[in-house]
């Protein structure tokens, strides 16, 4: 049977009691909630006077004892937190789930915290935009250092064996060197992964015509022979483009140049290298200055640092 009797107590004791504690806890939230988004608005309003931006939403705002004139910023990527191997998300566990770890910005006192790394990284930009000093991040820095070399390289590129040289300890580096010598030509280039690269290293494009490039920093004595040049020639059964072409640091074999005749593919040997590198960064060049936006992150280098199948959540 059932205790009429007990239910008859708890009822008036419910409404007694445990609703109006209800009631007050979820008022007192509210109360809480709307007095941390009125001090946003407050702290908003001190960014807005002291560095003369706006904080963009998705950036929370404090406080912070770091008052150093030079602000420093932390980027941190979100991952998943059973991976595979390249990052993206074990799909035999059932459990997983995307862990967003704060990247931090601290500067002029205050603190700046967002789960996403792409919107802090922008408002770090807007910050230097407006004139505040805010150092390099690891990421910047490690550009700033492949940068800083790329540079050196292209001053020193004034015979076969210095650029050989310049590449024998970081091969890869190679082909971003010939992107930025045919950047300098005109072309859009973009650079292939090092893995994977379907058979050729640079496609570029130019006066409404698609080319794909193939790059191999070898010795000078080195003879390219046609095998390396079929290659190239299969890569374009799938790519389809108008134009190939072979770009080496040493010379080409004479079944390689008669080879490149048949499919009209663009040879550049080493000599003729070295000509267009004086062409556009001239002859043993004085050291300059580089730009300090030539070290800030583009949006595919910070999607980069995310695995692939949750890059859409952050563009």
């Amino acid at each position: 049977m059932t205790d009429f009797g007990l239910s008859d107590k708890l009822i008036p004791l419910l409404k007694a009691y445990v609703i109006p504690l209800a009631i007050a806890v979820a008022g007192i939230i509210l109360v809480v909630l709307l007095l941390r988004q009125l001090r946003q608005i407050w702290l908003a309003g001190k960014v807005r006077k002291a560095c003369n931006v706006e904080v963009p939403k998705g950036i929370r705002i404090g406080r912070s004892r770091d008052a150093e004139d030079i602000g420093n910023f932390t980027l941190r990527f979100p991952y998943w937190q059973f991976p595979k191997k390249d990052g993206t998300a074990d799909q035999r566990r059932s459990n997983n789930k995307i862990n967003k770890p704060k990247s931090v910005l601290e500067v002029v006192g205050f603190s700046f915290k967002s789960k996403n790394p792409l919107t802090l990284y922008d408002f770090v930009l807007e910050m230097r935009h407006h004139g505040n000093a805010i150092g390099y991040s690891g990421m910047e820095s490690f550009k700033r250092q492949r940068v800083i070399q790329r540079v050196k390289v292209r001053q020193r590129a004034t015979s076969i064996q210095a650029i050989v040289d310049s590449f024998s300890s970081h091969p890869t580096d190679f082909e971003p060197f010939c992107a930025d010598l045919y950047r300098r030509y005109g072309y859009r280039v973009s650079v292939t992964p090092p893995t994977n690269d379907g058979g050729f290293d640079l496609k570029l494009t130019k006066d409404d015509l698609t080319y794909i490039a193939e790059c191999k920093c070898f010795d000078p004595n080195h003879h390219i022979g046609r095998p390396l040049l079929q290659k190239l020639v299969g890569a374009n059964k799938t790519q389809q483009v108008q134009g190939l072409i072979f770009i080496t640091t040493s010379s080409y074999s004479a079944q390689a140049i008669t080879y490149a005749r048949e499919c009209n593919i663009q040879l550049v040997d080493g000599n003729t290298l070295v000509t267009m590198c004086q062409k556009v960064w001239g002859n043993a060049l004085p050291q300059q200055a580089v730009n300090p936006s030539a070290f800030e992150l583009t949006k595919d280098e910070l999607l980069a640092q995310i695995p692939e199948d949750m890059q859409y959540r952050f563009v």
